[in-house]
């Protein structure tokens, strides 16, 4: 390897260059005025000094830089072009018949160390098969019942789109997973009720930020069957369908199917889930179905409860990630609308205590269109995570 100059030696040379020919220009100020013989340049002078010293500082500078970045070690390229195929090598015989004999002779003779178990532990231990057994499931059960929030809608309720066949009603998208049947050999179709965890959408907003619209959504879920406390494995949400017998899959995304607008995405933190959407939404007009202008995610804690902090387009760590318009009931030009998941208290055997296990958004129809965008959303129920399912009973 060439080795450059060190950056120091030129900046060096430079930074006593600089002072030299400063010093020359002041105490020399009479001879050069007296060879220019002119009165502007004596007028000027001064500032002649200056500009010839930045410009001393200027190359000093460059030239140091340059030194020091081609002596530093860049980032590691790309894989070359194989080179060509050296020259055959000389031949050697192959004997694999020929008996070979090899010794091996141990360098250190062990020495075992004497140890003794102390297996008193195990008198009155037990092996819970049970809790081996034990896997963690999403439940959309309350009691005896899915928890339903079908009730809340967000957008309008009732859209011309619809006669007009602009737009279409999507129903139940949520988790589907493609699983290997242990006894088949193939793929089929299951649906979780693991819940979403974020989305990728695309928006619009005015610069005076006072309208708005919600373009596209996809949300996403945590492939993950055991949830983690540090990590995540975030997957698009995709709508698989089995059609004469071949599975078939459809884009999980609602809304307009053209790129509109700015897009993102956003992802709750790792063992976190969205438990509340709040939005704004416009009527029907006489030449325009009415759609979202604005949407705010929530993310809590799996297991707590607790809210988290997530990270919106902007790197800021909030509490909610609004894009549009900002959904508020204050908002007097347009429809103000929210769904939260609620928590739900359940019996453990062992004991009469009740845990509270906090819900989350899992499933979801929607009114939306290729080309009007999204006109509602109306999630159908929550999920709950039960670490160990057996630990509870259920009540009539």
């Amino acid at each position: 390897m060439e080795t450059s100059l060190n950056w120091k030696i030129p900046f060096s040379i430079g930074f006593v260059g600089s002072f030299i020919v400063l010093f020359l220009l002041v105490f020399l100020r009479d001879k050069f005025i007296g060879l220019a013989d002119n009165k502007i340049f004596n007028d000027f002078y001064p500032i002649f000094v200056i500009l010839i010293v930045i410009n001393c500082a200027i190359a000093t500078y460059t030239v140091s830089v340059y030194y020091y970045r081609i002596g530093k070690p860049g980032l590691k390229g790309a894989r070359g072009n194989y080179g060509a195929r050296g020259e055959k090598g000389p031949s050697k015989k192959c004997d694999i018949t020929s008996h070979k004999i090899k010794r091996f002779k141990l360098k250190k003779v062990p020495d075992p160390e004497k140890y003794v178990v102390d297996v008193s532990v195990l008198d009155n231990a037990t092996l819970d098969l049970d809790k081996a057994r034990i896997i963690p499931k999403w439940s959309t059960s309350n009691v005896r019942g899915p928890t339903d929030v079908s009730k809340s809608v967000l957008g309008t309720t009732v859209s011309k789109c619809i006669k007009n066949e602009d737009c279409e009603l999507r129903e139940n998208i949520g988790v589907k997973e493609l699983r290997v049947n242990e006894e088949t050999g193939e793929q089929d179709i299951v649906r979780t009720n693991k819940p979403f965890n974020g989305a990728v959408l695309t928006y619009s907003k005015n610069a005076r930020g006072d309208d708005g619209d919600i373009h596209a959504i996809q949300f996403t879920y945590d492939k993950n069957d055991k949830v983690l406390k540090k990590s995540k494995e975030s997957e698009l949400i995709e709508d698989y369908i089995l059609e004469n017998g071949k599975i078939m899959k459809r884009d999980g995304r609602i809304g307009l199917r053209n790129n509109k607008g700015t897009g993102v995405d956003f992802s709750c933190p790792p063992h976190s889930a969205l438990y509340k959407v709040e939005t704004l939404h416009s009527n029907d007009t006489k030449n325009k179905s009415g759609g979202i202008k604005g949407i705010k995610f929530h993310c809590r804690d799996i297991t707590t409860g607790e809210k988290r902090r997530l990270l919106n387009e902007n790197n800021d760590n909030v509490y909610e990630a609004v894009y549009g318009l900002d959904p508020t009931p204050e908002n007097r030009e347009y429809n103000y609308s929210s769904t939260q998941c609620p928590n739900i208290e359940r019996e453990l055997y062992n004991s009469s205590e009740k845990v509270k296990i906090p819900g989350f958004l899992a499933n979801l129809d929607a009114v939306s269109g290729a080309d009007t965008g999204i006109q509602a959303m109306k999630f159908n129920y929550c999920s709950y995570y039960h670490k160990n399912p057996k630990e509870f009973k259920y009540t009539e």
